[in-house]
């Protein structure tokens, strides 16, 4: 299955229902926003065929009709000012006129209702793009007096079963504050290796420049454990602390639904309409 609008729809809906059914949440919405009204151009292939067309052909004449198409230059002064040729503003500002365009063929002029017809459809107005592949973005605010790790914990069940159910070449991401906690998680354990050492020196000459003297040093570096177990029940006693000190889980800000593609991707946005 791709990742086409149609099937981020429906995925889409799925985590919304989902994120509604978490409490603690509220405005779940995606990106997108509504679709809307457009005219797709439908093609009678054998009519085309007859007529010796293709359908870029056909695309570019229609182009040319709708939008113009330059054909050649004037000056004026310092300027080159392009003159455009397109069809009249009466036959292609009303929808009921685009039939009867006329489409230039080797057999003639033929018009646009006889090689094909315009039909209604509903269609997304902006498409987000990630490395060439559209994604949507779901959002959900979070009622006040709630923290993100208690809706990160609680969407995490229903997100998880979505993310089993997802047809192949889909899936879902978590984004928002845990997109970026991963990011400075991962700057910081690429140079910890490298610190943790040099940490551990500096506070022993520190000690051992305060204690001056060996054992009274060895002695503080093995009792300095001691304190752990009382300041772990510390902080998970008093709840000013605890959100800040022991975070669970980030927050489920933005859930994703992604076509499959690499881990280090760059989301990318482009307007195709």
């Amino acid at each position: 299955m791709d990742g086409t609008p149609k099937a981020l729809r429906e995925q889409t809906e799925r985590v919304m229902a989902a994120l509604r059914r978490t409490p603690g949440t509220r405005d779940v919405r995606p990106a997108w926003g509504e679709r809307a009204p457009s005219l797709r151009l439908v093609l009678d292939e054998e009519r085309v065929a007859q007529l010796g067309l293709s359908p870029q052909a056909i695309a570019q004449a229609v182009q040319s009709l709708l939008s113009g198409a330059a054909a050649t230059q004037l000056r004026e002064g310092e300027r080159l000012v392009d003159v455009v040729l397109r069809a009249p503003a009466s036959e292609r500002h009303t929808l009921g006129d685009l039939g009867d365009l006329t489409v230039i063929t080797a057999a003639g002029p033929v018009a646009l209702a006889q090689v094909a017809r315009l039909e209604p459809v509903m269609e997304e107005s902006i498409l987000w793009r990630c490395n060439r592949e559209p994604f949507l973005t779901v959002r959900a605010e979070i009622m006040p007096g709630v923290q993100a790790p208690d809706i990160t914990a609680r969407a995490a069940p229903r997100i998880d079963a979505l993310r089993a159910e997802m047809p192949i070449g889909m899936r879902i991401e978590t984004g928002g504050a845990t997109e970026e906690s991963a990011k400075a998680n991962a700057s910081l354990f690429a140079l910890f290796p490298a610190l943790f050492p040099a940490i551990i020196a500096v506070n022993l000459l520190n000690l051992m420049v305060q204690q001056r003297h060996f054992g009274r040093t060895t002695l503080v570096v093995a009792t300095a454990p001691l304190g752990i177990p009382g300041t772990a029940a510390t902080l998970l006693v008093v709840p000013a602390f605890n959100s800040l000190a022991l975070p669970r889980r980030w927050a489920v800000q933005e859930p994703s639904i992604v076509p499959k593609a690499p881990r280090n991707f760059i989301r990318q946005p482009q307007t195709v309409k």
